[in-house]
Parts: structure tokens; sequence; C-alpha cells
């Protein structure tokens, strides 16, 4: 629901803004736009959901009280979810409101928008998001406003693609 808000809000002023002259800050709105596309497989599905995507290899579950949690003490519940080629990470409330914190692709069978996916080039990711926001030994990074996409190389071609995303 949070994601569909922030879209929502990124939307309405991608209408007021199309003729973006800057180039920095249209390649973090390609960049946001693609990380947050990337949710969409998960966005707005509780655990139950997540589990049906494809057959489940591995879960973990941990519960625990949020730090800031004042007056409301019921536990939380942190999951990971293994997929083959795939695993998604985060917490579900109380309520039963499930929360992205982030997805790891290792398998190209896994569409991700815009083509960039396990296996493209280097180039390809750059032709597309631009410039990375870093560079490590075995990759790449880029980070929207409140996201990041981290691009691990091998030989100049994506062996998996970490999506982190922030919650609070």
């Amino acid at each position: 629901m949070r994601y569909l808000l922030s879209l929502l809000v990124f939307l309405s002023s991608s209408l007021h803004a199309e003729n973006i002259t800057d180039p920095a800050e249209q390649q973090m709105r390609q960049v946001y736009r693609f990380i947050s596309d990337a949710a969409l497989l998960v966005d707005d599905k509780s655990s139950t959901a997540i589990r049906a995507i494809a057959p489940l290899l591995k879960e973990t579950t941990k519960q625990f009280l949020p730090e800031n949690a004042l007056d409301d003490r019921r536990l939380w519940t942190g999951y990971l979810f293994e997929f083959e080629g795939l695993i998604v990470e985060g917490i579900e409330s109380p309520d039963g409101e499930f929360f992205l914190q982030s997805l790891f692709y290792s398998d190209p069978k896994w569409q991700i928008p815009l083509g960039l996916n396990v296996g493209s080039s280097m180039q390809q990711v750059q032709n597309t998001l631009g410039k990375p926001k870093g560079a490590k030994p075995q990759g790449i990074e880029y980070e929207g406003e409140t996201q990041q996409v981290t691009f691990e190389l091998q030989d100049n071609k994506v062996r998996a693609i970490q999506f982190t995303y922030y919650v609070d």
C-alpha cells in the first residue's frame, strides 16, 4: 500500500515535470521507476500470497517487537522467502500488511522491468540507467530516493541483482 502511495505521488509529480532537462534528475527518475517497478512482483501481497509466487524452497521467520513500538506491543514477523533464483525479504505487521525490504534475483527466468535481467551486459545496464552511483569490484550501484539496486557482475555480465527498499 505504501508503495502504491509513493508511486502515485511520483507519477503525479512526473505529470507536472514532463520537460525536465536536468540529466541527473532524469536519471534519478529512471532509476526510481526501475526499482519501484521491480517491486510489483510482491507489492500489496501478504506473506500467504508471496508463498504462492512459485514453488517455495525455504522460508525463515523471526518475530520481533519494533524499536519504535510505544503502546502497541504486538509482535511483527520478519520473513525470508527463498525461491529458485529469487529471495524475497520483508516484514509483516500484526495486521497482515507486508513491507518489502529486499529482492535478490540470481536467475534470468525472473523478468525484471526494462529488460535488465540476470545475464544482461554491464553496457546494457548503463545505457538504460546511466552512470552508476557507485562501483565495487564485483558490481555497480544505483540509488533512487529511498531505494537502491546493486548489479553483481561477472565478466561484464549481470550475475545477480539486489533491490533494497527503505522501511520505516
